[in-house]
């Protein structure tokens, strides 16, 4: 059995054996093969400098209690520690329980929280977002057309919002994410004043089948209007390319937009699974 650490460009060769947005640039993969056929592969890529995450692990059944992906995943954990990484995350969702959650646990991953994922239908909502619609002074920008200092003011703004509230650290409460390259530009949004004085933010990955709201967060004044006219932009530009039977995903854990989630539709919204993350201490 060969082992190799695969990063950079070289990473490319295995985008097609790869689910999309499992890797980038910045990706680090660790592929095991036999006689040429590949027999593993796990991949990680920074979320921030220092928290990485765990996107893919596959070994070959025929490969598999042979200590194959134990190796792929100590030289994962070797590259990330040289280059500073001190914790990988690995969301785990019910479909993969019965085969990653053990190798996971094996591996002296700890489960750090359980969460339920929900998904909104576009068509569903589209009637609830029509008050939002209307409105003319939305004032929300492109992820695309962000400058570095609004990105910076809206951190600074947030990061003094969490000292007032006391959040405690490791709380992801009004943290934004530092890698804005890692989301979906044409629908994530910032929020901003009519001074451009930014004032939240919703943040969306493309999943395989999916989209994602991975973030969103709105400071404390005119909260549900902020939050309404940021959901109703991203999901305007969403239905604009993709069409009105689009998913959009979002865990429990994200109490705004569960919040608004419930009005938009006058119900619940509906679970499709649940996900446990795990996380390993380097």
């Amino acid at each position: 059995m060969d082992y190799n650490i695969i990063t950079g460009e070289l990473t490319e060769s295995y985008r097609e054996v790869l689910p999309e947005n499992m890797v980038d640039e910045n990706s680090i993969l660790a592929v095991a093969t036999d006689e040429k056929a590949l027999s593993g592969i796990l991949a990680i890529k920074p979320s921030s400098e220092v928290f990485w995450e765990l996107t893919f692990a596959w070994v070959n059944p025929d490969a598999r209690r042979a200590g194959v992906g134990a190796a792929l995943l100590e030289m994962i954990v070797s590259s990330a520690s040289a280059l500073g990484v001190s914790e990988i995350t690995a969301c785990v969702t019910d479909t993969d329980e019965e085969t990653v959650l053990p190798f996971l646990l094996a591996m002296h991953f700890e489960e750090e929280y359980r969460t339920g994922i929900y998904q909104l239908l576009l068509k569903n909502v589209m009637p609830g977002l029509d008050a939002f619609r209307a409105r003319k002074d939305r004032h929300v920008i492109p992820l695309s057309a962000v400058t570095g200092g609004q990105w910076n003011a809206l951190k600074n703004l947030l990061a003094k919002k969490r000292a007032e509230k006391g959040v405690r650290d490791g709380d992801d409460l009004y943290i934004v994410p530092d890698r804005i390259e890692d989301y979906e530009p044409e629908y994530s949004f910032l929020q901003v004043s009519e001074d451009k004085e930014p004032g939240g933010c919703i943040l969306i990955k493309g999943l395989r089948d999916s989209l994602l709201i991975d973030y969103l967060a709105v400071l404390d004044d005119y909260s549900g209007i902020r939050t309404a006219q940021l959901l109703t932009s991203a999901a305007d530009a969403i239905m604009e390319t993709e069409g009105t039977d689009t998913a959009i995903c979002f865990h429990a854990f994200n109490p705004a937009v569960y919040r608004m989630a419930k009005k938009l539709l006058r119900g619940e919204p509906e679970k499709t699974g649940d996900a446990v993350y795990m996380t390993r201490e380097l």
